[in-house]
C-alpha cells in the first residue's frame, strides 16, 4: 500500500450547524450551542452531538470496494459518520498526523506502542468506537495499540467497555501494562485464548457488542472462525472492522494472509451485513439484520 497515493474524495456534507438551521426551536438553539461550546474546548464532541450524528446514520462508500485484484490499493479515510468538521476530538487529530515508522514500517504509526496501523485506519478505528453502539469486541491485542486507541474512544464518548483477546499471554500482559496506564484503561477486559473459543464463551454469556475489530491471526481459517460468529455476538446495528482485508500479500496463493477470501466467503455472502468502506488496508461492514 501507498499512504501517499491519490487520495479518494468525499463529497461534501452538511454540518451539524447547518442541519440545526432547519430544525425548530429550542431543539436548533440546543444543538447549536452545545456544538459550539465542544469546539472551544477542543475535546471529543459531545454526547447530544454524537447522538445526533449516530441517528442520520452511516454513509456506505461503495466506491472505496476493491476486488481482489486490486488488493493493496490505497484507499484514504472517509467518513462513515457524517460528524461536523474534519475531526471527531483533538485526539482523532492526532491519530490524522501521527509519527510514522514504528518498527521499522514506514506507514506504521508511532504513539508509543508497537503495532501496524496506517493512520488512515487508526483514524476508523476510533470513528467506530467512538460512534458504534454499547460494548466494543477486539480480536488481537498484540502490544495494545489498537486497544489504547479504542479505550480512548470509549473514554471520550464516556461509555462502553472494551473485551480484547490475544492467544499470547505475553503479549496480554505487555498491552494490560500500556493501556491501563492510558485514558480509557479502566473500560478494557483482557483474555487469553483462542479467539473463536472466547467468541463462543462470550456468546454463552449472552454479551453483545455494537463494534468488534478483528485483528488475530489473518490466516483464512482463523478469519473465517471469527466471522461465522459475529451475527451471533453483534448488536443489530454494529459495525465490524477486518484489518489487512485490502492486503497485496492476499493475492499470492503461497502467502497466509487471506482476510479477504475468508470475508467474501461469509459475511460477504451474508445479506445481514451491508459494505460500508476499504480504509488503508482494513475493511468495514454494518450488520444489519432483517426486521432491523
Amino acid at each position: 500500500m501507498r499512504p501517499d497515493a491519490p487520495a479518494i474524495h468525499t463529497r461534501p456534507m452538511q454540518s451539524i450547524v447547518e442541519t440545526a438551521r432547519r430544525m425548530p426551536e429550542p431543539a436548533r438553539s440546543i444543538l447549536r450551542a452545545v456544538y459550539r461550546a465542544s469546539r472551544g474546548r477542543r475535546l471529543a464532541i459531545p454526547k447530544l452531538v454524537r447522538n445526533f450524528v449516530v441517528s442520520r446514520g452511516p454513509v456506505y462508500r461503495d466506491d472505496t470496494r476493491v476486488g481482489i485484484e486490486d488488493c493493496g490499493a490505497w484507499r484514504s479515510y472517509v467518513k462513515t459518520f457524517r460528524f461536523p468538521g474534519r475531526y471527531i476530538s483533538s485526539f482523532h487529530a492526532q491519530l490524522a498526523g501521527a509519527p510514522l515508522g514504528r518498527m521499522g514500517v514506514p506507514f506504521c504509526i508511532d504513539l508509543g506502542v508497537d503495532g501496524f496501523l496506517a493512520r488512515d485506519e487508526a483514524m476508523k478505528l476510533y470513528e467506530l468506537a467512538f460512534f458504534g453502539p454499547g460494548d466494543v469486541l477486539e480480536l488481537g491485542t498484540f502490544k495494545g495499540l489498537s486497544t489504547s486507541i479504542i479505550a480512548r474512544a470509549l473514554s471520550d464518548r464516556q461509555s462502553g467497555a472494551l473485551v480484547t483477546c490475544d492467544i499470547d499471554p505475553g503479549f496480554s500482559a505487555a498491552a494490560a501494562q500500556h493501556v491501563r496506564t492510558s485514558p480509557g484503561g479502566e473500560r478494557v477486559c483482557f483474555l487469553v485464548g483462542d479467539a473463536s473459543k472466547q467468541i463462543d464463551g462470550l456468546i454463552a454469556d449472552g454479551r453483545k457488542f455494537g463494534f468488534a475489530f478483528i485483528d488475530h491471526w489473518h490466516g483464512y481459517d482463523a478469519t473465517h472462525a471469527a466471522a461465522i460468529r459475529l451475527s451471533k455476538v453483534l448488536m443489530p446495528g454494529g459495525f465490524v472492522l477486518f484489518h489487512d482485508y485490502n492486503d497485496p500479500d492476499t493475492r499470492n496463493p503461497d502467502h497466509h494472509h487471506k482476510v479477504y477470501q475468508a470475508v467474501h466467503d461469509t459475511i460477504g455472502k451474508d445479506p445481514a451485513f451491508r459494505f460500508c468502506c476499504v480504509t488503508a488496508s482494513s475493511a468495514a461492514f454494518q450488520y444489519c439484520p432483517p426486521g432491523r
